[in-house]
């Protein structure tokens, strides 16, 4: 399937191959090459690869591989054992007016807009242009985060992924399986850890002619105890996940040892036979409700029992547990959220949490909604920036929140929105606060507020200082309304 993606002139393009035999495959050669001509931003239109280097177990990391392509122009003096062989792989520039489908991430189809903005087009007409002869374009997930990106844009599409990668496994000085080489991790997202208990089918397959699968399989590596894989599994996720929802890996151990039986004259291969050697659990949420997402080093257990969950934290003897290696974290996995839906922010994810709790209750959240408000001063412009439309509209529900208990706390969530307003604007992000205006904002009242309703306004309003009147008068003459609509 074509792709399109957004390339830097720096760093090559790095293909993996490897040899496939029905659920496993092992990797055996990688190919870069840049993407743009030197000396400029023009594509590089070459079909050809130069080389093809062997994959060397030890060096199967991406950590080695960027080593090499970090100075990928005297790769020549890296001494890589190279292989008989090419590829070669189409580069074609995708025009913006094209008439290909494009699918999203998510494979969803990007819907083409008429001259006024509007869809003209819908999705069954988009796919109805996909055939063998014109196939779809499938953008590209771009991780873009932290002070180093480009350029930060808030979420405004429902791309809730997450992307698992099983780094390592250190199995050489394991003693509870006679043999465990040859390992692949099989992948899987479960609700529940109740005996019998299935998996959910949200990961992304990779086999052709289906779009999700209730596990996946990693590499395998020839004669390793001590894996290291690369492959890359992807999730669609709930929207609404509980502490129950957890990813569930078991390591098995592939025999090449493959039997052959003789049938009117002709040899059929059987399939290898599977060996668990193990399992390891992730639960997502953690027990504040927020999705966890870092580098994770998890203990291999040798049996799965019932209600295995629980047994998550414990480092102490467990009599249902048989823990590999003693209990030792020898399973490292990556896990990389992209969502609109779930912060890895302390500060802002304990914003929402209280905003939600408050529709419940309100003068029991007081104090904590007083210190929350006083933590989102420390939130990273990148994170305010991602999440920027969500959070001013839970400020002005602040504002326009009726209960007397909170009505001490609308100077600080006027002052907290002008801090926001502020950042945004000094980050010369200003274009995001017009956006938000125009297509987001609206007032909530129909009708005049009561007077005394305005008066605890009018109040509220006097206690702050000149800037933040002055920010705030400014920022809703901008949006075309009073400080008492808001």
């Amino acid at each position: 399937m074509p792709f399109a993606w957004a390339a830097r002139s720096d760093i090559p393009t790095i293909f993996r191959l490897s040899v496939s035999y029905v659920t496993y495959h092992m990797p055996f050669a990688w190919a870069a090459r840049p993407v743009f001509q030197s000396g400029g931003n023009k594509l590089d239109l070459t079909a050809e690869f130069t080389a093809l280097y062997k994959q060397e177990r030890e060096r199967l990391s991406n950590e080695e591989l960027l080593k090499i392509l970090s100075d990928f122009k005297n790769i020549h003096k890296a001494k890589l054992q190279t292989i008989p062989g090419s590829l070669v792989v189409d580069v074609v520039p995708q025009p913006p007016q094209s008439k290909t489908a494009t699918l999203t991430s998510s494979l969803l189809p990007v819907r083409s807009r008429g001259r006024g903005g509007g869809a003209d087009r819908d999705d069954t007409d988009t796919l109805s242009r996909v055939s063998p002869s014109c196939p779809p374009c499938l953008e590209v997930q771009e991780f873009l985060g932290g002070f180093h990106a480009p350029r930060i844009d808030p979420h405004l599409s429902l791309t809730h992924h997450l992307y698992v990668y099983p780094v390592t496994l250190k199995y050489d000085s394991q003693k509870a399986f006679a043999k465990a080489r040859n390992i692949s991790c099989w992948v899987q997202f479960k609700s529940s850890d109740v005996k019998g208990a299935k998996a959910l089918p949200v990961i992304y397959s990779s086999a052709p002619g289906t779009v999700f699968c209730d596990g996946l399989h990693t590499t395998v590596l020839h004669h390793c105890t001590s894996p290291t894989f690369y492959t890359e599994v992807k999730l669609s996720l709930p929207i609404a996940l509980s502490p129950s929802h957890h990813l569930l890996f078991t390591f098995y151990h592939i025999s090449c040892d493959i039997a052959k039986t003789t049938k009117a004259k002709s040899s059929i291969r059987q399939p290898p036979p599977e060996t668990i050697v193990g399992y390891a659990w992730l639960p997502l949420v953690d027990e504040q409700g927020r999705l966890l997402e870092d580098t994770h080093s998890l203990p291999v257990a040798a049996n799965l029992p019932p209600n295995y969950l629980q047994f998550t934290s414990s480092k102490a003897a467990v009599p249902d547990v048989k823990w590999v290696d003693g209990h030792r974290p020898i399973f490292r996995v990556d896990t990389r959220l992209q969502s609109p839906i779930y912060t890895q922010d302390s500060s802002l994810h304990e914003f929402f949490s209280l905003c939600e709790q408050l529709k419940h209750k309100s003068g029991q959240l007081q104090p904590a909604v007083h210190t929350a408000l006083e933590r989102l001063a420390g939130v990273d412009l990148h994170v305010i920036l991602q999440f920027l439309p969500i959070l001013l509209t839970q400020l002005f529900h602040l504002l326009s929140n009726s209960s007397k208990d909170l009505e001490t706390l609308k100077a600080e969530v006027v002052r907290t929105l002008v801090e926001v307003v502020d950042k945004v604007v000094e980050a010369g992000r200003s274009d995001l606060l017009k956006s938000y205006i125009e297509h987001i904002f609206v007032t909530r009242w129909t009708s005049p507020r009561p007077v005394q309703s305005t008066m605890t306004w009018q109040d509220s309003w006097s206690s702050t200082s000149d800037k933040v009147s002055t920010r705030v008068r400014n920022f809703c003459s901008t949006c075309g309304s009073s400080s008492r609509s808001c």
